[in-house]
């Protein structure tokens, strides 16, 4: 049960985070959704970084510890973005290639419809 509670909690998770992505205009673009979490990364290190000579005692405590939660979050959203956005489509024409390699000639790879890529694959002709 717990297992398939924690698919749900990720699933939700990961609902909220595209969503939010969408909101912020970034889904059209893997170089802006990485750079959004980078520069969330980024801006963490740097509060942390000025956050002993700006405050003092808990309050240092409390924003370096919220900072820390924050950078966390970013990295676990950098790593959904790039497993859905770099390494699922490269597992999926791995597997299509094999079969193919295999000598299934019947194999088909499915052709990735995403707004990023399609876009990259039109600057490239138009740049031709």
């Amino acid at each position: 049960m717990a297992h398939s509670e924690s698919l749900s909690i990720r699933a939700r998770y990961e609902a909220a985070l595209w969503w939010t992505m969408e909101q912020l205009g970034i889904t059209e673009s893997i170089e802006r959704k990485v750079i959004a979490a980078v520069l969330i990364q980024f801006l963490s290190t740097v509060g942390i970084f000025l956050a002993p000579f700006l405050f003092s005692g808990t309050l240092w405590y409390l924003l370096a510890g919220l900072l820390f939660v924050g950078a966390s979050i970013a990295l676990v959203n950098t790593v959904l973005i790039v497993r859905n956005d770099f390494t699922g489509p490269i597992k999926e024409l791995e597997a299509g290639a094999d079969e193919i390699a295999a000598g299934d000639l019947s194999a088909e790879i499915d052709r990735f419809e995403r707004p990023c890529l399609i876009a990259r694959q039109r600057r490239i002709k138009s740049s031709e």
